[in-house]
């Protein structure tokens, strides 16, 4: 298991998008398979969310979607708010979608600092970006932890 999460890993690290799509693929495959993949979860995190619009972006916030980050949210904060500022709009449709899975004092802040772009994104001519954004905020609306979200901000 140590060799295929070690190669998972390499992959992730090469700047090829598809030997990155795969491992991420394997990656979920593994998650699936019930196995601990927070290991290749940081890698992902540092290579593909990290930096602005990589083509993997959506296979690295599915497997954040399928594992436990304790310590790398800040990382993917840091992703979602290039990717805001991003000229791709499927691109910061893609960031958006990542907000329902935040940790509600990260959120909190997220949403504190960058509530002008995030209304950005409703006004967008990108119907994508505009179904996304309202999507999350539904979402994110309907999130058990909302009272702490709103206490945070007040």
């Amino acid at each position: 298991m140590d060799i295929l999460f070690h190669q998972i890993q390499a992959d992730l690290r090469s700047n090829d998008t598809l030997r990155q799509s795969g491992a991420l693929l394997q990656a979920l495959q593994q998650s699936e398979a019930g196995r601990d993949i927070s290991v290749i979860a940081k890698s992902a995190v540092e290579e593909s969310v990290a930096s602005p619009a990589s083509v993997c972006k959506k296979l690295s916030f599915d497997l954040i979607r399928s594992t436990r980050l304790a310590d790398l949210w800040k990382i993917v904060c840091t992703g979602i708010r290039t990717d805001l500022d991003f000229p791709d709009p499927d691109a910061t449709a893609l960031a958006i979608s990542i907000l329902v899975a935040i940790l509600s004092h990260h959120l909190s802040r997220l949403i504190t600092s960058y509530h002008q772009k995030i209304n950005n994104c409703l006004d967008s001519h990108s119907d994508n970006l505009r179904f996304s954004i309202t999507e999350i905020i539904g979402c994110i609306l309907a999130r058990d932890d909302l009272f702490t979200l709103c206490d945070n901000n007040v």
